[in-house]
């Protein structure tokens, strides 16, 4: 156990934990909406995240914005929810996610038929 200990100890002091905001505003993606005659629109475009991570973890999520994605799953949309949760995906560990802004979104839904037609 002791060895453990002083393992782990090493590895924290050669690649310490930062807890701070990632640099970039990350895109909120829409998904579960399988019609193609509906379009939604969150109420927010972007999250903000505050994340913890080794150092090294830390430049590779800036190096490669794509490794973090946003976003709000209607699959399983309940009508009288007001507010959808943002969830957060990162491709790359040991990440832990402290804070996500806003942590949910009003979603407005339109027939895609609306949207298409020209004024007259």
């Amino acid at each position: 156990m002791l060895a453990v200990a002083v393992w782990s100890m090493a590895v924290t002091t050669a690649d310490p934990v930062e807890r701070r905001s990632y640099p970039r505003p990350i895109p909120i993606e829409v998904v579960g909406l399988s019609s193609t005659r509906f379009k939604a629109e969150p109420s927010a475009d972007y999250i903000t995240l505050i994340l913890s991570a080794p150092q090294s973890v830390w430049t590779k999520l800036i190096a490669n914005p794509d490794l973090i994605r946003a976003y709000v799953d209607l699959n399983d949309l309940n009508l009288k929810e007001r507010q959808i949760p943002v969830r957060v995906e990162i491709a790359l560990q040991p990440v832990k996610v402290e804070d996500i802004t806003p942590a949910g979104v009003r979603v407005t839904i339109q027939f895609q038929e609306n949207l298409n037609q020209e004024p007259e």
